[in-house]
This record gives C-alpha cells, sequence and structure tokens, in this order.
C-alpha cells in the first residue's frame, strides 16, 4: 500500500488492533446489514454504459462474475451495491500501484493487472456506470449474501 492510500492506510492500522473476536463481530454486524443498492450517481462524467458493459465483460467479468456479484471461489467480491466514488477511487489504487503489490496477495495483482486495461478516465467512468446499472431495483432489493448465494448456485 502506497502513502497516497489514505483511506487505505486508515482501514490497515484499525484493523492490525482487532483481536479476532472483534473481527468476528464486526464481520457477524456487516453480514446483517440489509443490501441498498446505490441511488444516484454524483461522480460519472457522460458515461456510456454499454462501452463499460463491453469492457466489464471482458476485463472483469471472469473474475467478479457477468452480474458483478463476485466469486468467494476467486476471491473476488461483489462490485454491486458499492457507491460510484468509491468503485472509481479503487480501479484508480489499482491501476496507479497503490494497490495489489503485496506479492502474497495474487488477486491483489491479478486486479493491479486487469486495472491497466482500463486506459482512460472516461472508460472508468463507463465500467462504473455499467456496473451502477447491474444493481437491483428498490422493489427487488435484497441481502448482499443472498445475491451472492444465488449467484453461486448457479454458476
Amino acid at each position: 500500500m502506497k502513502s497516497q492510500d489514505i483511506q487505505g492506510a486508515l482501514m490497515a492500522s484499525i484493523a492490525k488492533v482487532l483481536v479476532p473476536e472483534q473481527m468476528k463481530a464486526v464481520a457477524e454486524v456487516v453480514a446483517k446489514m440489509p443490501f441498498v443498492a446505490p441511488t444516484h450517481s454524483v461522480a460519472l462524467k457522460d458515461p456510456n454504459v454499454e462501452e463499460g458493459r463491453f469492457i466489464f465483460m471482458d476485463r472483469c467479468a471472469q473474475c467478479h462474475r457477468f452480474n458483478a456479484t463476485g466469486e468467494m471461489t476467486f476471491g473476488s467480491p461483489p462490485l454491486i451495491g458499492l457507491q460510484d466514488w468509491y468503485l472509481l477511487a479503487q480501479i484508480g489504487k489499482f491501476k496507479n500501484g497503490w494497490r495489489g503489490v503485496d506479492p502474497t496477495d495474487p488477486n491483489g495483482t491479478k486486479m493491479q493487472q486487469s486495472s491497466g486495461f482500463i486506459e482512460s478516465e472516461q472508460a472508468k467512468h463507463d465500467v462504473v456506470a455499467f456496473i451502477l446499472s447491474l444493481n437491483p431495483k428498490k422493489e427487488d432489493e435484497t441481502s448482499a449474501d443472498s445475491l451472492f448465494s444465488n449467484t453461486q448456485a448457479t454458476q
């Protein structure tokens, strides 16, 4: 992790002081949180969802699955439910070498390599717009766990 990644450094410092019981407690609280799809895109600039779909299917779907619900087998997290600003920031951190550089983290290394194929800021916005389009609509909202479980069962 590079020093420019202030949020990453903050999370790492918090995680280091947690004892196993606290980690379990945090995981249990997070697991019980309802899935809430982002409601408004504030960070995207003139995205082309169709171009984002093309890039996502070519570079991201292999690990994050076609519907962005992630794949536990590959250690890739769900992308649905995340805010646009967060997705943009994470892609940028991998692309700039702030994340994914630990040689003991093969998944991070794969993500860093894959993010290199998102060649422009516009492409980043397009991919994120496509990911946001995959979020369930309000009437379909459910927990992220059940979305992930359903995906696992059908893959």
